[in-house]
């Protein structure tokens, strides 16, 4: 590292300053500083192949290859490390996409546009709020409470003449009782949280306006309003009656004033009681019982619930959820939710009780809360519409009946955006409303009139552009993916975001769908330091490689709400979201990325120029991971690949959709060691790979790291070559092979320990006999197994992964076919266990990317090992023992030739 121009002057930090921020956030965050600071790199001198000195691929001593100091983790690094957790390309979704990204089945513009009367609210007034409970129900329930005892009542002036009038005896003279004869003091609870029963609380203040005197009913202010010491006055024949929650669904700091007021009239003598929409369950004991408290919603018996939708238990479909959330998700598809509407709903669904009617009103994830209207966040509706879609059908058909119902008297389009997500859920609108049949031809009339009329044209024009981009906002992600709808909306997108090119695209909209036919472009996911950093595939970054993908156009959204657009054309910065988790939605692909903590397993964890690495720790031994990002890629060789087999075909794509960690070399000796307290390998050296080891034994080396709550695996064929491949195609990460002789390929030097090679300057007293060995690429008498990372290691820095031991995998063996296989496991019994790789003593048309071979699990030899994996969904599969062991059973071994290999005597 040199500094930069003489005129720069002194910079504040110094080289010192460099190593300690590398030692502590790693390689990205110190290149970020240096460049900062005005250092530059030395150029690298690539030195030339000298005899008996062997060097990698990139000219670094083999004896050293990887001689970048390795990244040191720190508990203090405040740099959040991402990673690339689940990708689903569109074509998974809803089949292939056309050369041109548009729809299959585009629908021709429609021909007639909307007239202004198509947007005009309905006939029907709006429903009226029923209440929590009838009148007549209320006032004997009040009557009942606010008996007096005799010395306090008055005479009953009108009973008396009703008893003279019809001639009876008057025996003893009829006296005023419960609210005929109460004087009240009122203290009507106004706190916003009450909202939804506003309607209730004003329906019950005239209800006693007109059963009572003017000169019987008097207000007091609610306890929030008085001061600390502060009680109202009350006269000697007043009772106190509180039509509140007493701050139940409220914080501790809003219940207070009502245990201070209800005291402080206790101490006086004074009479007072509550009425309170809060069952019984939900009431606090002390509170309730100080104000005598009465269960507002049980006033009206069995009949106050209303007609509720029952679930049959033995049905297939899920249980729904309860309370609250089952509210919530029922106001999902609304597009707005009045109060009355929230009453409705709240009495159509099982065990939800009064109190989830200001629970839901004042929910976190509900905006607009009012006397008025409520609906569901944007950032949030589309999970909730999501657990809409999950309910029993029968809850749906019943939210659905309410909806439609509730909302006859809004606009057509409101009612129509509600039907459509309606229909998306699965309910069949038209059974309840024939006019809602015709949705979709309203939302083709109204793109009609958005193309034609411009918004400053008519009042029209302005109608139909706020309600498209107000329907944008909050219509489900599905109907971006509806077949009958994707032409409509694609022609609203190009004309909306002409117009307004502010405008993001909704969330759940399918980029395939969207205006302009721009070429794809390869780029890559950069993070450095703490930015995360969009680059044309193949241009040098300074951090560490996320992933690769292929777009026409990439949009970032935080959780499900749009955050920008990248320009795909250069160097673009991608913005950090808020919830720690990014999604990339381009018109080919979904990729979801998050910020990943330490894992519990995991001593350290880091990036470098590879990407995401952590270290496994087994007694003093350290094994580090690399993580594999999820991708896609093409298994299997080409027929005219050098040195293929016939069952390395056909090829087909392969899809793994979740991410997993892979072990950065084959398991070593010393780790073996570790674990299971003895060492099988023929090669003997802590820092070979483990060898002379079965299938069998490794799923003991696995049950005794899972013992120890150490997730680890086999890797499964699928895995193992998409990891060797890292994203390359041809035979080899480093390119084709062209094989000389049969031991004999030069650009296996570099990368790989195999027949050709493994002898020369071989360190070890005891090897084998490798004399006769056949055209190698170099002459040695003796061979074994190598040190690991003494070769180059692959694009995802992953060591040895051809050549130096075979590694076993998790499958059964069994033949390939041409069709798309989506995070495939292998078949679920079978013979042989697939091993991939080649080793110390394969042939050069063994050693490539595609080679795959297979032995009993029970068979073990001097080259075979394994490499441990982490994650991915895969558990550890069938035992072996249900197919034969070696010798049992006629099958060859290893498919003949292949397994021969180059084997002389150990010397």
């Amino acid at each position: 590292m040199e500094a930069g121009g003489a005129s720069s002057g002194r910079p504040f930090a110094g080289r010192a300053d460099l190593l300690r921020v590398y030692l502590e956030q790693g390689e990205a965050a110190a290149d970020a500083l240096a460049h900062r600071l005005g250092y530059r790199a030395r150029p690298v001198v690539r030195r030339r192949r000298t005899p008996g000195v062997e060097t990698d691929a990139a000219g670094a001593a083999a004896d050293g290859a990887d001689l970048q100091p390795t990244p040191v983790p720190s508990r203090f690094a405040s740099v959040p490390l991402w990673r690339v957790v689940h990708r689903e390309w569109q074509d998974q979704v809803e089949g292939k996409q056309d050369s041109e990204g548009g729809s299959k089945d585009a629908e021709p513009p429609a021909e007639q546009g909307l007239h202004p009367e198509d947007l005009e609210p309905g006939d029907q007034p709006p429903p009226s709020s029923r209440p929590i409970a009838p009148w007549p129900a209320l006032r004997r329930a009040l009557d009942h409470r606010l008996r007096t005892p005799r010395p306090r009542r008055r005479l009953d002036v009108e009973a008396l003449v009703r008893r003279w009038a019809r001639g009876r005896n008057v025996v003893r003279l009829p006296q005023l009782q419960g609210l005929a004869h109460a004087r009240l003091a009122l203290i009507v609870d106004d706190s916003p949280r009450l909202a939804p029963w506003v309607p209730d609380l004003l329906g019950l203040v005239a209800s006693l306006a007109r059963r009572l005197a003017p000169h019987m009913l008097r207000f007091l202010p609610p306890p929030s309003r008085l001061g600390r010491g502060g009680c109202p006055a009350v006269g000697r024949d007043e009772i106190v009656l509180a039509l509140s929650d007493l701050g139940h669904y409220g914080s501790e700091g809003q219940r207070f004033p009502w245990y201070r007021l209800g005291h402080q009239l206790r101490r006086r003598g004074d009479r007072f009681l509550a009425l309170v929409p809060v069952s019984r369950r939900r009431q606090e004991t002390a509170l309730a019982g100080l104000w005598s408290a009465v269960d507002w919603g049980a006033v009206g018996g069995a009949g106050a619930a209303g007609p509720k939708t029952t679930f049959d238990g033995d049905s297939k479909e899920p249980e729904p959820p309860k309370g609250s959330e089952l509210l919530l998700t029922a106001i999902a598809p609304a597009l707005r939710v009045e109060a009355p509407l929230l009453r409705d709903l709240r009495r159509r669904l099982p065990e939800v009780d009064l109190g989830c009617e200001v629970e839901v009103w004042n929910h976190p994830q509900v905006r607009g809360s009012s006397s008025a209207a409520i609906c569901i966040d944007l950032q949030a509706a589309p999970a909730w519409q999501l657990r809409f879609a999950q309910l029993p059908l029968e809850l749906r058909q019943a939210v659905a009946e309410t909806l439609i119902d509730g909302h006859r008297h809004l606009p057509p389009p409101i009612r129509l955006a509600e039907a459509l997500q309606l229909r998306e859920a699965g309910i069949d609108v038209e059974v309840f409303d024939p006019e809602l049949a015709d949705a979709a031809g309203f939302l083709q009339r109204a793109a009609h009139t958005l193309e034609e009329q411009a918004p400053e044209d008519s009042p029209l024009g302005q109608q139909v552009d706020a309600y498209w981009q107000r329907f944008r906002q909050r219509a489900a992600s599905r109907l971006y993916h509806a077949q009958d709808l994707q032409h409509t909306l694609a022609r609203v997108e190009a004309v909306l975001r002409a117009r307004h090119p502010e405008l993001l695209p909704p969330a759940g909209s399918n980029p395939a769908m969207l205006p302009g036919d721009r070429p794809p472009r390869h780029w890559t996911l950069w993070q450095e330091g703490p930015q995360l950093r969009a680059r044309a595939k193949g241009e040098p970054g300074q951090g560490s490689p996320l992933l690769d993908m292929v777009a026409r156009r990439l949009r970032v959204e935080d959780g499900q709400q749009p955050v920008a657009e990248l320009d795909l054309d250069g160097d673009a910065e991608v913005p950090w979201p808020a919830s720690g988790a990014l999604k990339l939605v381009s018109d080919l692909e979904t990729v979801t990325s998050e910020v990943l903590p330490l894992p519990s397993w995991a001593t350290g964890m880091g990036r470098d120029r590879y990407g995401l690495w952590a270290d496994l720790k087994v007694e003093a031994v350290v094994q580090r991971l690399r993580w594999m990002p999820p991708g896609r890629f093409v298994m299997g060789s080409p027929p005219e690949e050098a040195g293929r087999w016939d069952d390395e075909g056909p090829q087909h794509e392969v899809i793994l959709s979740r991410g997993f960690w892979l072990g950065e070399t084959p398991c070593t000796q010393a780790l073996w060691q570790a674990v299971m307290g003895e060492n099988p390998s023929e090669c003997k050296s802590p820092q070979r790979p483990v060898e002379t080891v079965s299938w069998d034994e490794v799923q003991g080396f696995l049950t005794e790291l899972q013992r120890r709550e150490l997730p680890a695996r086999l890797p499964n064929e699928a895995q193992w070559e998409y990891a060797c491949r890292a994203g390359t195609t041809t035979a080899t990460w480093l390119g084709e092979l062209e094989i000389l002789g049969a031991c004999h390929a030069p650009l296996l030097d570099g990368i790989a320990w195999y027949a050709g090679n493994s002898g020369w300057k071989y360190d070890l007293e005891k090897g084998f006999d490798s004399s006769d060995w056949p055209e190698k690429q170099y002459d040695h008498q003796l061979a074994g197994s190598r040190e690991v990372k003494t070769k180059a290691a692959n694009p995802w820095g992953l060591y040895d992964m051809l050549g130096n031991v075979d590694e076993w995998c998790q499958d059964w063996q069994s033949g390939y076919g041409e069709a798309l296989a989506v995070d495939p496991e292998g078949p679920k019994e079978g013979v042989n266990r697939v091993i991939r790789g080649g080793s110390w003593y394969g042939y050069a048309r063994h050693v490539r990317a595609a080679y795959r071979r297979w032995d009993h699990a029970g068979d073990r030899d001097d080259s075979l090992g394994f490499r441990l994996a982490l994650g991915g969904g895969l558990g550890r599969g069938a035992a072996s023992e249900s197919g034969p062991r070696s010798g049992e059973g006629s099958a060859p071994r290893s498919g003949g030739e292949r397994s021969e290999g180059i084997r002389t005597k150990q010397r």
